[in-house]
């Protein structure tokens, strides 16, 4: 959207929103779409990810076989597509900030041609899922002319998914990596399976019709393939072996073993530099902020900076630098929110979804306030989409006792507005301050204290730990 006056009503109008960011990327849909890269954002996280992965391409290497781990809208598919493009030959037609993520002659590596075989996991037998993705590279290899046998042999077998074992997609991954050799379709095959989480729910409820073995016998495939490169990257929310939580003990160091095979890149990308994905995404034209907003943007930063919120390696002139390409979020909210998003984030509800769909409470929903009075999104917002969008689950799992006194708390208090609250120190609304104790809260009992500046006024006995969420108090240092 653009700006079509200087003075903005609305906060909304202060946003130049991406149309990259609007959906979430897809494989198998955007490997083709040479405009689905513009605008990424790559980090100094995700550009050392691609430098580690690099390593795999070194001749003879036995490091091909990787599993990436990240929570939900972490950016792990775009990465994955970052990858698929660079890895697969395709440079030259990347933007010039994709291109420059790895000097592959300074990391003294040949440039890479690898043909991508790219998987999007399903509740399904993975084999399955291997076989179809591998008549789609065939298929894209394979336009013009006759049919070669194996392209035929592949088409047979996905009309029959019943019949397709793993033996049976291992063989066919392998005759078709050396097709595309022989043929100069590639140097070799890049095997990319996102969403391999699905595969491994069905592995672990139906143990009967899918071997966990198919992925050791795979990463073995790829960690010997020596000069017929066969490079595995599999794409999960949460470590291998938690889908296998409700198996036998036995059953889950089994999967562990597994698991052992791949080496494992953690997609968990620093404070600071989610922070400036966040700025990329909402694309706020700073200049057109307030100037009593920009204002408070750098001091709200500051301060939470100098609590320790953001940690003790975020690069705090940068974090000050960029608060204003946040607004209107207020510094408090981002580790609260990526934390949560961590724990709670599944599917389409993410970071990002907060960030610019439409759902009560979310931002978006808040951004339709007038820029008059320069408001903010501070924690008592928050508290208000968890409790709206979330709530409902908080109630059922093990957060429940937890999630049941916050909310009791907030709603005890007697004033006309049950979100103002006066303590015998500050004015301060309360919902930011409780719910943010409780995300902190640890069994620590000087954790609120040391690291997050909360003082609570008494000691309590163990079984009453928790319910210091209840009665702790705001620092001077973030009053206001």
């Amino acid at each position: 959207m653009t700006i079509k006056q200087h003075k903005s009503e609305r906060i909304a109008d202060l946003f130049e929103i991406k149309a990259r960011y609007l959906r979430s990327t897809n494989l198998d849909r955007d490997f083709a779409d040479r405009r689905a890269l513009e605008g990424y954002v790559p980090t100094d996280h995700a550009k050392a990810a691609v430098s580690r992965l690099a390593a795999g391409l070194r001749e003879n290497s036995g490091q091909r076989a990787w599993r990436i781990t990240g929570d939900y809208g972490s950016g792990k598919s775009s990465f994955a597509l970052c990858l698929a493009n660079l890895f697969g030959g395709q440079e030259s037609t990347l933007p010039a900030q994709v291109r420059r993520i790895i000097d592959f002659r300074a990391e003294g590596i040949r440039r890479p041609f690898l043909a991508p075989v790219l998987v999007t996991g399903t509740r399904e037998r993975v084999s399955v899922g291997v076989v179809r993705a591998l008549h789609q590279t065939l298929t894209d290899c394979y336009k013009k002319g006759k049919k070669a046998a194996l392209v035929q042999s592949v088409e047979k077998w996905i009309k029959h998914p019943e019949k397709i074992t793993d033996e049976l997609a291992l063989d066919l991954l392998c005759q078709t990596r050396n097709k595309l050799i022989a043929d100069g379709k590639g140097e070799g095959v890049l095997l990319i399976i996102d969403e391999l989480g699905k595969f491994l729910e069905f592995a672990s409820f139906h143990p009967q019709d899918q071997d966990i073995y198919f992925f050791q016998r795979l990463a073995e495939l790829a960690c010997r393939s020596k000069d017929q490169p066969l490079f595995v990257v599999g794409l999960l929310h949460q470590g291998f072996s938690n889908y296998a939580d409700q198996l036998s003990q036995s059953a889950q160091r089994e999967w562990q073993k597994v698991a052992e095979r791949f080496e494992e890149v953690l997609f968990n990308q620093p404070l600071d530099q989610i922070a400036t994905l966040i700025s990329s995404a909402l694309g706020v034209q700073v200049d057109h902020v307030p100037k009593r907003g920009r204002a408070e943007a750098h001091d709200g930063m500051q301060r939470t900076i100098d609590l320790g919120w953001f940690g003790f390696g975020a690069s705090n002139s940068y974090l000050v630098k960029q608060s204003v390409g946040l607004y209107p979020l207020h510094a408090t909210v981002l580790p609260i929110l990526v934390r949560l998003f961590s724990r709670f984030g599944q599917n389409e509800r993410s970071l990002f979804s907060f960030l610019l769909s439409n759902e009560p409470f979310g931002l978006q929903w808040f951004a339709q306030k007038p820029t008059v009075d320069t408001p903010f999104y501070r924690l008592a917002d928050l508290y208000d989409y968890v409790r709206s969008t979330f709530g409902y689950r908080l109630a059922f799992q093990s957060y429940r006792t937890h999630w049941n006194l916050i909310e009791s708390m907030v709603e005890s208090f007697p004033t006309d507005n049950p979100l103002e609250v006066v303590d015998s120190t500050a004015s301060r609304r309360a919902k930011p301050l409780t719910f943010h104790a409780k995300w902190v809260s640890r069994p620590n009992s000087n954790i609120l204290n040391s690291r997050f500046g909360l003082t609570t006024p008494q000691r309590l006995s163990a079984p009453n730990r928790e319910s210091r969420i209840a009665h702790v108090k705001v620092p001077a240092a973030i009053q206001g």
